[in-house]
């Protein structure tokens, strides 16, 4: 017999059955990223170009909280090579969906206008 909650249960389990694929498949994802990273021996990291955290320095040398972070964090994964892009913060997610990065690394909150 069809119930409205046998019918909710239902599509709550096909829903859970969703996340769980979809879950799996970004975890894949990062698992390959990850080991492309290790077997070319670097990874390309993109930073907002916001000083303290990530910035330039009048040499060149992309410095600041999150590079130096990232480096040590990558470097116990055994990525020694991290080929840093500074960027505005707004371009790093269509960057990294574009390919121009591996992965990014910044600080990406909820808030009432980035959810408009």
């Amino acid at each position: 017999m069809w119930t409205q909650s046998g019918l909710s249960r239902r599509a709550l389990m096909a829903a859970i059955a969703g996340l769980t694929a979809l879950a799996a498949t970004a975890a894949a994802q990062a698992q390959s990223t990850l080991e492309k990273a290790k077997a070319d021996g670097y990874i390309r990291v993109g930073f907002a170009n916001e000083a303290p955290y990530g910035f330039a320095t009048p040499d060149g040398k992309l410095t600041g909280e999150s590079p130096e972070v990232v480096r040590a964090v990558l470097a116990k994964m055994g990525i020694n090579q991290v080929d840093g892009v500074l960027t505005e913060f707004g371009s790093l997610i269509p960057g990294l969906q574009a390919g121009r990065f591996d992965i990014i690394a910044a600080g990406m909150f909820i808030n009432p206008k980035r959810c408009e």
